[in-house]
């Protein structure tokens, strides 16, 4: 096939032959894809009348009856099991949580009808007046037990920290917009929390973290940025950045990347220490936000990345300058250090838009530094990431000094050039490709600097900021925008 795909064919029931896979569409599958809220997720595909939504509903009720059965078999309580299918088989919720979102007694009624055979210990727990397995009682979460036969608290390490338990507190959120807030953690510490779609960077996370320092250097000794979502940040909204090129207004599209510069900028050099807590898809405009703090503390599970260049853009929030301070900065001011090696692994990083699989991985990429930290336990990883921020407090933090750098200018371009041109040659890149490449080498050597002068933060700001300016007035970029909002794909133009 086309890029040299291999297709994978389908089995013909009928014939026994093998045919192309058939694309079957339901109407179900398309409305249950866009809700990012995986209960409701589940109840609209469980409730769908269409054949798929037919069949999830018949699958799961199954599995929930076939869950109620296992206890105490296999677990003593609910919670267990739940924990056992998220924790060990990654699913989203388990049984008795996807049962709470369906209804319990809907749930058993639907089982009744389906010859499913339900434990009896669901239908003591409803006659005795509970409705569902789980019920947030205050601050605190509560599930049925079944031996007790009434309620009890669920058992929770106490270093998880939860947004949501925050939020039932009532009393622990600062302030906040309708993409960001900022929450008292207690010990010192606020967190800085995103909650826009797919957590993407726009104007208002950008103003929330700008009123998240100023009340944190105010009245705190440290900040944390994280959240409870599925993914850290899935990048910046590229949407916003489409309409403001395709209605010309050049103004915005400057100050989008700008004041994102200015505020990852703001985050590094601010008087109190800030701890990112990256987890998950951390891409993009997220991989920037997680960068500019002054440490890492990263969950294991880890999909960090400046993938700008798959929708035909560099970084544009400070990303090429910020990783290039934590790979070559230590060494920047040394004449006797040659940049271009280092220069070469960025080159290589940011332009062939690679992601790391873990934060291992991501370590080996350079985003995170030696002293920064990994948490095993996702549930653990905004807990950790205060008590760095309370230690980075107490032992006597002082805001880094800017970097400045020195770089080969046009040499390095030119160097960097040759490769993309026979990698051009060998049909390895698009044309296009190349001139993204140009424009990213560009401000990677520092533009047209000499030898001996030192490049400033700053200066590389402004030199990606007219970069990622200049391509988004190319049509070919914008077609890659375009084609990543309809189709989730990068286009290869």
């Amino acid at each position: 096939g086309p890029g040299g795909e291999k297709e994978i064919l389908a089995l013909d029931l009928a014939s026994l032959t093998y045919r192309p896979q058939q694309k079957i569409r339901y109407p179900s599958l398309g409305e249950a894809k866009d809700i990012e809220n995986a209960p409701a997720r589940i109840v609209v595909m469980m409730n769908s009348a269409d054949a798929a939504g037919r069949f999830a509903e018949l699958l799961t009720l199954d599995v929930l009856a076939y869950a109620s059965r296992r206890i105490p078999e296999i677990s003593d309580d609910l919670v267990n099991i739940d924990r056992g299918m998220r924790w060990g088989f990654g699913w989203e919720l388990g049984p008795f949580e996807i049962w709470d979102a369906y209804g319990v007694r809907k749930g058993v009624s639907r089982m009744k009808e389906l010859g499913f055979e339900p434990a009896p210990w669901v239908a003591q727990m409803l006659s005795s007046g509970r409705e569902s397995f789980y019920r947030d009682e205050g601050p605190d979460s509560t599930f049925w037990g079944i031996g007790s036969q009434h309620a009890q608290v669920v058992p929770q390490n106490s270093r998880v920290i939860r947004v949501d338990a925050m939020a039932r507190r009532g009393n622990q959120k600062i302030e906040g917009n309708d993409s960001a807030s900022v929450w008292d953690l207690g010990d010192g510490i606020t967190l800085l929390e995103y909650h826009s779609k797919m957590n993407s960077i726009d104007d208002q996370i950008i103003a929330m973290t700008h009123r998240a320092i100023e009340i944190t250097e105010r009245d705190f000794i440290g900040m944390v940025v994280g959240n409870d979502g599925k993914n850290f940040s899935a990048g910046a909204n590229i949407m916003a950045l489409l309409m403001a090129i395709k209605s010309d207004d050049f103004a915005t599209v400057r100050s989008m990347a700008s004041t994102f510069q200015q505020a990852n900028q703001r985050l590094h050099y601010s008087a109190i220490p800030v701890v990112t807590a990256p987890f998950n898809l951390t891409l993009g405009g997220g991989a920037e936000a997680a960068l500019a703090g002054n440490a890492i503390q990263a969950s294991a599970e880890l999909y960090m990345g400046l993938v700008e260049v798959g929708v035909g853009l560099i970084p544009g929030g400070g990303g090429n300058m910020m990783l290039m301070r934590q790979v070559y900065g230590p060494f920047a001011h040394d004449k006797d250090f040659d940049p271009f090696p280092f220069l070469k692994k960025l080159f290589l990083q940011i332009g062939t838009a690679q992601v790391s699989t873990s934060a291992e991985g991501a370590r080996l990429a350079g985003f995170l530094v030696a002293s920064d930290g990994i948490s095993l336990n996702r549930d653990l990883v905004l807990s950790d990431a205060k008590a760095r921020a309370v230690g980075m407090a107490n032992s006597g933090f002082r805001p880094p000094r800017p970097t400045s750098f020195r770089l080969p200018g046009r040499s390095g371009q030119a160097t960097i050039d040759m490769q993309l041109y026979d990698m051009q040659l060998q049909r390895q890149i698009s044309e296009y490709d190349r001139k993204i490449g140009q424009k990213l080498a560009s401000v990677l050597s520092g533009g047209d600097t000499a030898a001996n002068a030192l490049v400033t933060e700053d200066r590389l700001l402004e030199l990606e900021l007219e970069a990622f300016l200049s391509l988004c007035g190319e049509e070919k970029t914008q077609d890659r925008l375009a084609h990543m909002l309809t189709t989730g794909k990068p286009l290869r133009n």
